[in-house]
C-alpha cells in the first residue's frame, strides 16, 4: 500500500513539474529579463560585435523616465524614449505599431513619467561617428516590437 501511495504522490510531482516546464505559456513576461540601457550601451562601446551577438533579439523589461513621445518620419511606428539613468546618454527607444489600443496608453503618457516597458531588442545606435570622443558619444538601444507592462 505504501509503494501505491509513494507512486501516485511522485506521479503527481511529476505531472505538475512537467506542467510547469513552459513558463512562457504561464506567465509570459517571464522572458524579459529586466536590465539596462546603460549596461548593454557599455558592452556595445566595449565591443560592439560581441555586444550585437549578446544583446540583438534578446527581450529586456526596463524602468525610467519618458525622454520623449514622437512619432517616425514614416509615421507607421510611434515610439517611447525612456532612460535608466540621470545622464540621458544610454537610453531605450521602444518601437509600438499604432494601433487603436497602444494610441490609447501613448495619449496618456508624458515626458518626465516614470513607466516600465518591454519588448525585443532589433539595433543598438550610437552617435559615435559624430561625436568627438567615443566615450562621450549618445546609445540608443531600439526595442521593436514593444508592449506596456
Amino acid at each position: 500500500m505504501k509503494k501505491v501511495k509513494l507512486f501516485l504522490v511522485l506521479g503527481f510531482v511529476a505531472f505538475g513539474l512537467s506542467g510547469c516546464v513552459n513558463l512562457d505559456l504561464l506567465l509570459p513576461d517571464a522572458k524579459y529579463a529586466w536590465t539596462e540601457a546603460t549596461k548593454i550601451c557599455n558592452d556595445y562601446r566595449s565591443n560592439n560585435i560581441a555586444a550585437n551577438k549578446k544583446w540583438i533579439g534578446q527581450y529586456v523589461r526596463t524602468s525610467g523616465e519618458i525622454l520623449s513621445i514622437s512619432q517616425s518620419r514614416t509615421g507607421s511606428d510611434l515610439i517611447v524614449s525612456v532612460s535608466d539613468t540621470s545622464t540621458n546618454k544610454s537610453f531605450f527607444a521602444f518601437y509600438f505599431k499604432p494601433t487603436e489600443e497602444n494610441l490609447k496608453k501613448i495619449y496618456t503618457l508624458k515626458s518626465g513619467q516614470y513607466i516600465t516597458l518591454l519588448g525585443q531588442i532589433s539595433q543598438i545606435l550610437t552617435s559615435k561617428q559624430t561625436s568627438p570622443t567615443p566615450n562621450d558619444s549618445s546609445c540608443s538601444v531600439i526595442v521593436d516590437p514593444s508592449s506596456f507592462y
